[in-house]
């Protein structure tokens, strides 16, 4: 639970109890299972069909509802003086520009996205990050003493990991070699041509994130790994793991400080070993995940 641990404190400003997190997951696993159910035999019966399983995901939903939304009525309450946290900063500013602020259930909506959409994502971030370690136990060694260097026993802040130059670089390469979100669809709000392909209103095209970050007249050897890449500022525009435009995540700052904070508490307490060799071949679902499960030993330093 560390990553919802952090998401929590910096949404909320404080730690969702033990039982609130564990039913949370536990409601959202189950709605997550169900759909991936339905998907899969929706040839035999197709999803805009009624079931009974549609009122029961409703009644999960209301669940997690319930639990979340006592903690966002008390975020939405909270000011520099008392507490700080991104629901009362959000809250302050929808209310300072429009006369229509976010209700208690648009802010529990927003959460939920946060939770469910960057939980998931930042773990598999990490996952591949450890992985891409696991394999290269050089520059593994190299992170792990930039971190006791720059950091040692002191308290994680903002400014202390962004002394960790290299770790953040190594982890921007993962995110360009293996993208999470790989594939982005939008839909075309106005016909248009593109040399002669012609796009028409309400089409959905799908934006190749991988086949960018891995296209050699923008990459130099982009299929090898190679963190100092990114010492050449120029390549900014063409790394786009959380998207670009209106449309980036709105997580991305929240995603990067959850994967720095989890990969220093990590690599700072323990020492992580490969329990069998390391498969970085990667599989589409909907999300770019490993293609197989993997385990390491966490050895306490």
């Amino acid at each position: 639970f560390l990553n919802m641990d952090i998401m929590s404190a910096v949404l909320l400003g404080c730690l969702l109890p033990e039982s609130s997190k564990k039913r949370i997951f536990a409601e959202h696993d189950w709605i997550k299972a169900t759909i991936n159910r339905r998907l899969a035999s929706s040839l035999v019966m197709p999803t805009w069909i009624p079931s009974p399983f549609d009122l029961l995901i409703l009644f999960r939903r209301q669940r997690i509802n319930n639990l979340l939304l006592p903690w966002v009525a008390q975020a939405k309450c909270m000011t520099n003086e008392f507490g700080h946290c991104l629901i009362s900063d959000l809250d302050s500013e929808i209310r300072g520009k429009t006369l229509c602020p976010f209700s208690r259930i648009q802010h529990a909506d927003f959460v939920k996205t946060l939770f469910f959409a960057g939980i998931r994502t930042s773990a598999v971030t990490l996952e591949w990050v450890i992985l891409y370690l696991m394999s290269r136990p050089q520059e593994y060694g190299k992170i792990q003493c930039e971190i006791d260097r720059n950091i040692g026993t002191e308290e994680l802040t903002s400014f202390n990991i962004a002394k960790l130059v290299y770790m953040n670089k190594f982890v921007n390469e993962v995110m360009r070699i293996a993208p999470v979100g790989h594939t982005h669809a939008r839909q075309v709000k106005s016909s248009f041509k593109h040399e002669m392909n012609l796009f028409r209103t309400g089409d959905i095209i799908l934006l190749s994130i991988y086949g960018l970050h891995h296209d050699p007249s923008v990459w130099n050897e982009p299929e090898d790994f190679n963190p100092n890449r990114f010492d050449e500022k120029h390549l900014a525009s063409s790394f786009l793991p959380y998207g670009l435009g209106q449309h980036t995540c709105p997580g991305q700052h929240l995603s990067n400080q959850t994967i720095a904070i989890a990969l220093v508490t990590l690599l700072r307490n323990f020492t992580i070993k490969a329990t069998a060799q390391i498969n970085l071949e990667a599989a589409s679902h909907i999300l770019l995940e490993p293609s197989t499960k993997q385990s390491v030993e966490l050895i306490a330093r």
